[in-house]
């Protein structure tokens, strides 16, 4: 007597994509050493309340949003999903972690509206501007405008000297 036996062998295709998970933006940082944007290149997904207007004021996106862990600058040639940036949206963005002159962001590709009226980050106080407040509200305290500069009362972008209060100029 002939014993057949049947072998079933299940297949598990498991797929790891950095960008489907959401992660918290204070994990796309730069090492303080180099300079260097540890993620350069990766794909993330993030969510975040908008903080700032939309500084390109055409078509195109160059706006902040932040979590409960760090910010980060949004950035697009064009817009996307017909969304219009304004301050305390909720979104969820897909795109890939880019530097800019010294600035991290994230060169979206998607932008999903979760909701609207969100309580926008109160600012954190400092009294430096590093690697760990890029991109967030914050709030210099203990500087002045360095000797001989007034605050601008133009529209446009500009350049202001600050001095601490133990003398460095930032």
């Amino acid at each position: 007597m002939k014993k057949i036996f049947l072998l079933t062998v299940t297949c598990f295709i498991v797929t790891l994509s950095f960008g489907q998970t959401i992660r918290p933006i204070n994990i796309y940082t730069t090492n303080p050493s180099t300079g260097s944007l540890d993620s350069l290149g990766a794909q993330c997904k993030v969510e975040g309340i908008v903080t700032s207007i939309d500084f390109d004021g055409n078509n195109g996106y160059f706006f902040f949003v932040q979590d409960s862990t760090a910010g980060i600058l949004i950035y697009s040639f064009t817009n996307l999903n017909s969304y219009s940036v304004s301050m305390g949206d909720k979104l969820r963005l897909i795109g890939k972690i880019q530097q800019y002159a010294g600035s991290t962001r994230i060169d979206v590709d998607s932008i999903a509206f979760i909701s609207s009226n969100n309580t926008i980050p109160a600012p954190q106080v400092v009294n430096l501007l590093d690697e760990s407040t890029e991109g967030s509200l914050v709030t210099l305290q203990g500087v002045s405008l360095a000797s001989g500069q007034g605050w601008p009362n133009t529209a446009g972008n500009h350049n202001l000297n600050l001095v601490t209060s133990l003398g460095a100029t930032i």
